[in-house]
């Protein structure tokens, strides 16, 4: 499955209108729409649901300000949305 720019775009349009704000300040302020295709399609392709994109955007919200590398991030999130 190829998540585009556009997938991406809508997923966090639907998220702002349920959870205004766990997306108000955070994308693309914080978070790009480039970084989190690529991490959603990370997790795509390693077989990990991307369906809590909440608890992902929460994730990423506090981790990507100590790295901006995805495979880092991915391991941190697959272990989170474990728990």
């Amino acid at each position: 499955m190829i998540i585009n720019r556009q997938m991406v775009q809508t997923l966090v349009d639907n998220l702002a209108d349920k959870y205004p704000a766990a997306v108000k300040g955070v994308i693309p302020e914080k978070i790009s729409l480039s970084l989190l295709q690529n991490i959603l399609s990370g997790l795509v392709t390693r077989k990990r649901p991307v369906r809590n994109l909440i608890k992902i955007v929460e994730v990423l919200e506090v981790e990507a300000e100590g790295t901006r590398i995805v495979e880092e991030l991915l391991d941190i999130i697959i272990v989170r949305l474990c728990n």
